[in-house]
C-alpha cells in the first residue's frame, strides 16, 4: 500500500502533521525505525519499518512540503496492522506454487 507508515498510538486526535523522516520502495530496507509522531513514506511491497504498526493510505494523507522530506498531514487514523501484509501469508506451508520446471519470464 503506497502511503505513510505510522504509530498508531500517535494517532488519537486526527488530523496531525509529523515530519517524514524516511521513504522505503519496494525492495529496499527501512533505513531507520519510525519514533514518535514520526511518518515513513512507504510503497507497495516494501518491508515495514520497525516502531511502525500500520499504513495510512496516501489517499487518506496530504503531504506538506517543506525542508528535508517535508512533512504530511494524516486525516485518517488506521486501526494496528491495518493496509500490513506478512511476507509469505499468500501461501501455505507445504503448498506448491509453480510445478517443478516451469520457466519464468518477465510477463
Amino acid at each position: 500500500m503506497d502511503g505513510y507508515a505510522v504509530r498508531t498510538a500517535d494517532l488519537a486526535q486526527i488530523p496531525v502533521t509529523f515530519p517524514v523522516v524516511a521513504v522505503v520502495h519496494a525492495g529496499d530496507q527501512p533505513s531507520r525505525a519510525v519514533g514518535a509522531r514520526e511518518a515513513v513514506r512507504i510503497m507497495t511491497g516494501a518491508p515495514m519499518p520497525p516502531g511502525a504498526d500500520a499504513v495510512v493510505m496516501q489517499e487518506r494523507t496530504r503531504a506538506i512540503p517543506g525542508a528535508g522530506l517535508g512533512q504530511v498531514e494524516i486525516q485518517e487514523a488506521p486501526t494496528v496492522r491495518q493496509n500490513v501484509r506478512d511476507a509469505g501469508e499468500d501461501a501455505r506451508a507445504g503448498e506448491v506454487l509453480l510445478p517443478a520446471g516451469m520457466v519464468l519470464g518477465i510477463p
